[in-house]
């Protein structure tokens, strides 16, 4: 009995307990309330309060797009990109939203496809969209486009990804390639070179109506700067190619409104300019110069690749031709021209050369074929009295080093002449028309060897072993005064 009224004691105390809690509670609502009434906003607290939550809403508003259906969404970009550019993409990540700096969709590892080929990877893929009606899906608009860090690995039927570019419709937007690498292939997926790009853009001149697609790219160690453009009304191209580190710019014109394309080439290499006309058929392409001084012409088929040419000159300087950081130092060691598909017969004929002291008259050939280059028939004369000519000659890249291997044929007019020019001694100086031996030149570094010396027809013991004695002998770099002790020394060992 005792133990029931502890227990109810216990219970009525806790209801108690409960009771004054609730009626707690209450009292400060109405409090709150009583407070709420009184309170008086002054005109800061509304502004406060206002662009709070104008904030609220405004974040609101951006981030709406988060909403969206990713499926629908990629499925919406897909059809734009197509629609403006011409341009097929695929994704193979999720898209993600991010409205700094502006609205925008992202995404990474994205592939480009040309013609069912996928010709590149994206590594990051931005598209940044209109601000209007962030929240209706249905009106979503891309505005600007970029493709940062992509690899394109292209041959020539590729090149229509990007001219495809130079004819879209008008539009206020642009598309843009940064970062990236351009890897030129040929039939059989081997790398010929790598355009490196800085910075690819495209966009529409509204003033002067025409597309425009800007490079800023390196090509075999060499910057430039690349621009087309494409007036549609007109029918007409123009470019312009410039890079500092050779001193060349180019500037083209280029009418397409015909079955056969006509084009006008200005060609500026160090301060020297030259014209072009061109004109281009299905295939093929032939040219000439309009310049009498530096006449060229020559033709250019396409598919398969051929190209055949005559350079004419009355002066030229050569010495910056073989330099280290020279376009055709770089050429061999990009090892272009060591594709097999390439064929190329070219001829320069130069008059005066005027950096080279008593050389005139250059009439070098240059062939490519097979990947294997020569410069075979080749000949230059050493004044009047000496014809130098190259026979069984092939150019060699070898281990960062550029070797000339060829027979050297030495017809002399007038012995005497040049022995006088050499300050051969008189009794060393015997009637010779004609000296042959081979040659190897180290382009790269000046150095070379001799061997077979044969004057007259005639081979002499006492000849090679004054030969290959030099060989033996540590090389430096040749100069005049060296070459001048070698053709002493040569003649001393010649007995005649």
């Amino acid at each position: 009995m005792q133990k029931s009224k502890i227990l109810a004691k216990k219970l009525r105390k806790q209801i108690l307990l409960i009771n004054n809690s609730i009626e707690n509670y209450f009292n400060k609502i109405k409090s709150f309330k009583t407070n709420l009434k009184k309170t008086k906003f002054d005109a800061n607290s509304r502004l406060f309060y206002g662009l709070g939550a104008l904030l609220i809403l405004t974040l609101a508003y951006f981030l709406m797009p988060t909403l969206y259906d990713k499926n629908i969404l990629k499925a919406k970009i897909k059809n734009q990109m197509l629609e403006r550019y011409g341009v097929e993409i695929n994704f193979n990540e999720d898209i993600k939203y991010s409205f700094f700096p502006k609205p925008n969709f992202y995404s990474k590892n994205l592939s480009v496809v040309e013609k069912n080929k996928n010709i590149a990877k994206v590594k990051n893929f931005k598209i940044f969209i209109s601000f209007n009606r962030l929240f209706e899906m249905n009106y979503l608009l891309i505005k600007d486009v970029q493709f940062v860090k992509a690899d394109f690995n292209i041959n020539l039927d590729d090149l229509d990804f990007f001219k495809k570019l130079l004819f879209i419709e008008p539009n206020n937007h642009s598309l843009s390639i940064l970062k990236s690498n351009i890897f030129f292939n040929n039939e059989n997926d081997e790398i010929l070179f790598i355009n490196k790009v800085d910075f690819i853009n495209l966009f529409y001149d509204e003033k002067n109506l025409q597309n425009i697609l800007f490079f800023k790219n390196e090509i075999f160690n060499i910057p430039f700067k690349f621009k087309i453009r494409n007036k549609p009304v007109e029918k007409k191209f123009t470019s312009t190619f410039n890079s500092k580190k050779i001193r060349l710019n180019i500037e083209n014109e280029f009418d397409y409104k015909e079955k056969v394309k006509k084009g006008l080439l200005s060609i500026l290499l160090i301060n020297k300019d030259t014209k072009l006309n061109y004109e281009i058929t299905n295939n093929s392409m032939i040219f000439n110069s309009l310049d009498k001084k530096k006449n060229y012409n020559g033709y250019l088929d396409f598919k398969p690749f051929y190209f055949s040419a005559n350079f004419n000159y009355e002066n030229m300087m050569l010495k910056n031709l073989l330099k280290s950081d020279s376009i055709i130092i770089d050429l061999f060691k990009s090892e272009i021209l060591n594709n097999k598909n390439l064929n190329i017969n070219t001829n320069f004929k130069i008059e005066n050369i005027n950096d080279v002291n008593e050389f005139n008259q250059l009439d070098l050939n240059l062939s490519l074929s097979e990947g294997n280059i020569s410069p075979s028939n080749s000949s230059v004369m050493w004044k009047d009295d000496l014809k130098i000519e190259l026979d069984e000659s092939y150019l060699i890249y070898d281990k960062s080093e550029i070797y000339l291997v060829s027979k050297i044929i030495i017809n002399l007019k007038d012995a005497m002449d040049f022995f006088s020019f050499f300050q051969v001694p008189r009794k060393n100086r015997k009637a010779i028309k004609k000296i042959e031996f081979d040659l190897n030149y180290n382009i790269s570094n000046s150095k070379l060897n001799f061997d077979n010396i044969i004057i007259d027809n005639k081979e002499n013991l006492e000849l090679n072993d004054f030969v290959n004695d030099y060989n033996a002998y540590p090389k430096k770099n040749f100069n005049k005064v060296r070459f001048r002790n070698f053709v002493n020394d040569l003649f001393e060992s010649y007995d005649g």
